[in-house]
């Protein structure tokens, strides 16, 4: 059966569990959400165009379930290296016991035998246990209550032999297709995706966006209430303004309320400065107004300058609210990003990073952006994703005192092109606080910087453990890169970085 421009919606599916070649059109199995008996769980046959969502067709109520298909063919590809790999230890060592995947394993119990890959009876059906209609563009299901079919181990060994025979091109085209189309919603140069290794696609499940999503429990800045600077006279200078320093804005260090925590520039301090600051740092209440601070960007480059590069000093920046205009020097970071990039796919590790140009070491490449939640909710989220959650939580702690409440960033479902760095234990990039409201210590942004020149095509990292130069107490192994294979936990997720320091475990 046929539907025309109709299409499925992802939430009416359960999973995608096979595909066929019937003719030339890609079909797939779909398991429909079914409440009911596990036996007699809907399931039916369609091309991957009624899977694509509203893509190509005028029916614009449909959402892509091409999600649902990359999985399934993440799955397929796992398990046909899977038996590739037994086949080769078989024809090395015939005498070697065949090992089965799960998937196999599974078939196998029932029958106690080898994988069957026989025709099956049910295997010559378009839908089981289901009828299927069309409601104002979207295909739906109708559950039957005759001619019933146990669909409790579907796909069928046969199904299953038949799937990891057949190609997938079509589809794997169209889940490419829809994932660069993301990337073009960002702002910016152009990002590319680049795989020249496989079929693969990160994974449609991530959503790019351009800013935070403040979930339950965290509230969201207020642009109104933060502080400018050049508003009101100063009495410690000049006051901010458009025009100073050959039209760059901010040009007076002691007189620019957004600096007044920016690093002091020790050696301007003169003795009665150099003991206000003392007792600052001993947790005096006193305003830092009026004491020497230091820019973080040249002017001319826009570069962090040197002192900042050498140290992990929050970087302040300028907001709407100042009356030093849009032109002003301190305002790097939220103007966005300036760099093309390029996700690609890479020998050992994934999904990486790089850069479409040439970087200056101090060059701003981007943001991390993901979701803002509380504590409580990051370690709920940590505990049902295990060690290797923590490669997506920034803590939003650098202000942090005793008593505080803190929020993390998770960016591994949304976010933008950060959140495919690697990591490496010996970086070409390096993250730094941001603010642009110095009275809020909570909320601010991550920002990455180029440690030193990157030439266009070497991949971006930064190390996952880096705490302002030290290593995270969740890291056991020591900085030398003689991190002990004995000390490690079953779940502990070896670092593949290859840096002549690495610390060998990412996290243990």
């Amino acid at each position: 059966m046929r539907t025309g421009d109709a299409c499925i919606n992802p939430e009416d599916v359960q999973s995608i569990i096979a595909h066929r070649i019937q003719g030339k059109t890609e079909e797939y199995l779909v398991r429909w959400k079914w409440e009911g008996d596990p036996r007699l769980a809907p399931c039916s046959w369609h091309p991957i165009h009624e899977l694509s969502g509203s893509d190509g067709l005028d029916n614009s109520s449909c959402r892509s379930c091409l999600a649902h298909v990359q999985l399934y063919l993440e799955s397929l590809r796992a398990d046909v290296l899977a038996r590739d790999q037994r086949s080769k230890r078989k024809a090395q060592n015939c005498q070697h016991t065949q090992r089965l995947s799960p998937f196999e394993h599974s078939r196998t119990l029932a029958t106690g035998g080898e994988l069957d890959g026989s025709s099956d009876a049910r295997d010559n059906h378009d839908t089981y246990n289901c009828e299927i209609y069309v409601a104002d563009g979207v295909i739906k299901m109708e559950p039957m209550t005759r001619l019933r079919v146990d669909t409790s181990d579907f796909p069928t060994a046969s199904m299953r032999q038949r799937s990891m025979g057949s190609r997938y091109n079509v589809a794997a085209s169209k889940i490419r297709s829809q994932f660069t189309r993301s990337l073009q919603s960002l702002p910016g140069k152009a990002i590319r995706l680049v795989n020249t290794r496989d079929a693969s696609t990160p994974p449609l499940s991530f959503t790019f966006i351009d800013g935070y999503l403040y979930r339950e429990g965290v509230e969201p800045p207020d642009p109104s209430m933060m502080q400018g600077c050049g508003l009101v006279p100063s009495r410690f200078g000049p006051t901010c303004k458009p025009n100073m320093g050959a039209n760059c804005g901010c040009e007076y260090t002691r007189s620019c309320e957004c600096l007044e925590y920016a690093r002091i520039n020790d050696a301007r301090l003169d003795v009665h400065e150099r003991q206000m600051l003392r007792d600052y740092e001993d947790g005096a209440m006193i305003s830092l107004m009026g004491l020497p601070k230091r820019f973080p960007y040249s002017a001319k480059s826009g570069l962090l300058v040197s002192s900042y590069l050498g140290h992990r000093w929050p970087i302040y920046e300028c907001n709407d609210n100042c009356a030093c205009g849009p032109g002003c020097k301190s305002r790097v970071v939220q103007k966005g990003r300036t760099v093309g990039l390029e996700i690609f796919k890479t020998k050992h590790r994934g999904w990486g990073l790089r850069a479409t140009e040439n970087l200056r070491q101090g060059q701003f490449i981007d943001t991390y952006r993901g979701e803002v939640i509380t504590r409580d909710e990051a370690d709920r989220r940590a505990v049902r994703g295990g060690k290797s959650k923590d490669s997506y939580l920034f803590s939003l702690d650098k202000f942090m005192r005793e008593g505080d409440h803190r929020y993390e960033i998770d960016g591994e479902f949304y976010g933008g092109p950060t959140r495919f760095i690697n990591h490496s234990c010996e970086p070409n990039c390096v993250v730094y606080v941001v603010s642009r409201d110095k009275n809020n210590t909570f909320l601010y942004e991550i920002a990455f910087f180029a440690l030193r020149d990157i030439a266009a095509g070497e991949e971006l990292t930064f190390d996952y453990r880096d705490d302002d130069g030290t290593t995270d107490e969740a890291g056991s192994a020591n900085e030398t890169g003689e991190g002990s294979e004995s000390g490690a936990e079953e779940d502990s997720i070896p670092c593949l970085c290859g840096a002549k320091n690495c610390r060998k475990w990412l996290w243990k």
